[in-house]
């Protein structure tokens, strides 16, 4: 998990700023898929899984979806797989990591 905190630092801190916020964890939530050959459990973690719960100095606090970059997805993506391979038994969607930040 740490590898793909690294990964989406830019990205994590890109929302942060935008949202004048910051996020004291990143979640990574299980999204149900059409299996594929390539892919066949259908339910994996992904990058299209990925949360921001985000609180504001006033302490608004509410969770955002995170969009990695196209350029970054491949990366993401293989990360990810190794994480839905190591899960013990089968996923169930909404399934949820919850990776601290810095």
């Amino acid at each position: 998990l740490a590898k793909l905190a690294r990964l989406l630092t830019p990205v994590i801190s890109g929302v942060q700023a935008r949202e004048g916020a910051h996020a004291r964890q990143l979640v990574v939530r299980a999204v149900a898929f059409e299996p594929t050959r390539s892919q066949p459990q259908p339910v994996r973690y992904s990058a299209d899984g990925l949360y921001l719960p985000l609180a504001s100095r006033r302490g608004r606090e509410w969770i955002e979806q995170l969009t990695v970059p196209q350029d970054l997805k491949p990366q993401a993506e293989a990360i990810l797989r190794g994480l839905t391979n190591a899960a013990v038994g089968s996923l169930a969607p909404g399934e949820e990591l919850y990776l601290q930040l810095p």
